[in-house]
């Protein structure tokens, strides 16, 4: 099964970044439900299989936060010359006060270091209006969206993908 599956429009938009080796940053934003924390494992698990780095932040907890940090501070310090992906789910919930956020301030000097080499990507359920770079706006399912995924993982009789598709619609 593809990786992507209903996010095929997405999924080339995050390709191109790859292939063009761009630095910067995507926002991804969208509700709860809407499909960003998977796009991000998606995500992260393609660039890993391009020969990508990849350091990411799932959770907001203090000492992954500290980790997360020194590695980090670590890539800004020394240039590997490898295309690095940084992937920050929930970021909106990271700190309570961005003003007096560590993380936060480090992920701005890393934006302001404009190294093409590296690429943010911020998963939020509100808009990241303050930060520059490429939105990427998810929302609910289609129902032809649905249909596909669930005929990508065992292509039930129509009747069948009916009621499942009618049982998550009812669910969004």
């Amino acid at each position: 099964i593809h990786c992507f599956v209903m996010r095929n429009a997405r999924y080339i938009v995050i390709k191109k970044l790859f292939d063009a080796g761009q630095g910067g940053v995507l926002k991804i934003t969208g509700g709860s439900g809407a499909g960003k924390t998977r796009l991000l494992r998606d995500l992260k698990y393609t660039a890993s299989l391009n020969g990508m780095h990849v350091l990411d932040l799932w959770r907001n907890d203090e000492k992954e936060t500290q980790f997360f940090i020194s590695q980090l501070g670590g890539m800004l310090s020394s240039s590997s010359g490898k295309f690095t992906v940084v992937v920050i789910d929930d970021f909106d919930g990271l700190c309570g006060d961005a003003a007096a956020c560590p993380l936060i301030d480090m992920i701005r000097i890393a934006i302001n270091k404009s190294s093409p080499q590296l690429l943010f990507v911020l998963a939020s359920r509100e808009s990241l209006k303050e930060w520059a770079g490429a939105e990427m706006k998810l929302g609910n399912f289609s129902r032809d969206e649905i249909r596909e995924y669930v005929s990508s993982l065992a292509g039930p009789p129509e009747d069948v993908m009916e009621f499942i598709v009618d049982e998550t619609l009812k669910k969004t």
